[in-house]
């Protein structure tokens, strides 16, 4: 870990969020959503491990489950909204489906997550040789993407395509196959153990909404929301959409039929 992104409530906070980016990102990717969100939210991001400038052994074996444990225990402020991209989303999703999971997240204050483009199959047949093979390209594509996005177009496509082949050195090869063993063991996970109140957020364009409707349904207390215009990366491509419908989850936590006390703290 790097370090934080501090980006403080205007109003006295009523809820804080940690936010997790995906592979080959940085903590900046939550910089657009957290100019627009809620005055009463507090949010922190963090740089992990698998930033696009991190330190490739990450992907060398290791219980990247654990890691994710040791970052919502190690917030500088207990969230009670974990909010996870892509890659980190399936990470959340990895913890959630233990048998300790949910009781680990509200032991630590946290009474729903959000998981944002996650990916999540259903059965293992969906794998198929072709769409794995395919995997790759599609990454480095969507890299590209992100840094067409946060660069506002400012730069030509022969430098995104340098960048984002940068960026896939840095992944390098554990990096990716630490991405495809935790999505290829998507369909064995236990999903009814996912007992936290949750929000899926999916672009309506983007290649993985399939997983994302799939994921909302299966979980036992989630809703899934899909913005139209914007594919991968929802908190870039729709910022004020996104940000609605992000801070319109801990209203929701404090509906009576959704609500979880939090926790005395330890």
């Amino acid at each position: 870990m790097t370090g934080y992104r501090h980006h403080p409530a205007r109003d006295e906070p009523r809820h804080r969020m940690l936010l997790l980016h995906g592979l080959g990102n940085s903590a900046s990717l939550w910089d657009d959503y957290a100019a627009r969100k809620a005055d009463d939210v507090e949010a922190w991001a963090l740089d992990l491990p698998w930033r696009g400038d991190g330190d490739p052994s990450w992907g060398h074996p290791s219980d990247l489950a654990a890691a994710v444990r040791e970052v919502v225990a190690g917030a500088p402020e207990r969230p009670d909204v974990l909010v996870a991209h892509s890659f980190a989303a399936s990470l959340v999703l990895d913890v959630l489906c233990r048998a300790d999971g949910a009781a680990f997240l509200r032991e630590r204050g946290v009474r729903g997550v959000v998981l944002v483009s996650p990916f999540y199959r259903r059965d293992p047949a969906d794998f198929t040789w072709e769409a794995v093979a395919g995997m790759p390209a599609g990454f480095r594509a969507l890299i590209v993407t992100a840094i067409r996005l946060r660069s506002r177009g400012r730069i030509g496509s022969a430098l995104e395509s340098d960048m984002a082949a940068r960026v896939c050195e840095r992944v390098g090869a554990y990096g990716w196959s630490r991405f495809l063993e935790v999505y290829l063991n998507s369909p064995w996970l236990r999903v009814d153990l996912a007992e936290v109140p949750a929000l899926v957020i999916a672009g309506a364009a983007d290649a993985a909404r399939t997983d994302a409707g799939h994921l909302a349904a299966d979980l036992p207390a989630a809703e899934l929301v899909e913005l139209a215009g914007c594919a991968h990366f929802p908190m870039l491509e729709r910022p004020a959409e996104f940000a609605a419908a992000l801070d319109r989850f801990p209203a929701d936590l404090r509906s009576a039929d959704r609500c979880l006390p939090s926790p005395e703290p330890k």
